[in-house]
């Protein structure tokens, strides 16, 4: 397996090139994605492909688990030495016996009620893969009905200047 490419990351350019990615899809779904990022970020330590990737699947399941007129949110916080980006949704939620399972292989809602999902389980096992891969770690706080947050917690490079455009 290659190893990633870590390097300085501008965050915020990234996160908007995501969201530009996903707006279109959004756009389908009637679903609105609104971004809350710090102007003052510190300079973050990942491998640009893969954090790109990983955030798409991750924004692209917010997308598809919310109800048309949904808002998806992105926050952006800073924590000491690491930043997190929660990425919510008003969405069908997760059960708590099925959370455990849902960073597994092949692990997938075929439907929820009425609605019927795409998908063959292998975004969020690959979000996570990837995300882990420098540095990073992904928590997920869920309840049925009320939607879902997936943060992503990053390591940062502390006392350094921010990386440009």
């Amino acid at each position: 397996m290659i190893a990633p490419a870590i390097k300085p990351v501008n965050l915020s350019a990234t996160i908007q090139h995501v969201v530009e990615e996903c707006a279109d899809n959004a756009d389908d779904n009637d679903v609105h994605i609104l971004s809350e990022i710090p102007a003052d970020l510190p300079v973050l330590q990942a491998d640009p492909d893969g954090l790109v990737r990983a955030l798409r699947a991750l924004l692209d399941n917010a997308i598809k688990f919310s109800p048309e007129g949904g808002d998806v949110r992105i926050d952006v916080s800073l924590e000491a030495d690491r930043i997190n980006i929660a990425i919510s949704d008003p969405g069908i939620g997760i059960e708590a016996d099925y959370l455990p399972r849902i960073f597994q292989r092949f692990e997938h809602r075929d439907s929820y009620g009425d609605h019927l999902f795409g998908g063959i389980g292998l975004g969020l096992p690959i979000a996570k893969h990837l995300i882990e891969s420098f540095g990073g770690s992904i928590s997920v706080q869920s309840e049925p009905g009320q939607g879902s947050v997936f943060t992503v917690h990053l390591p940062v490079l502390v006392g350094q200047p921010e990386v440009s455009g």
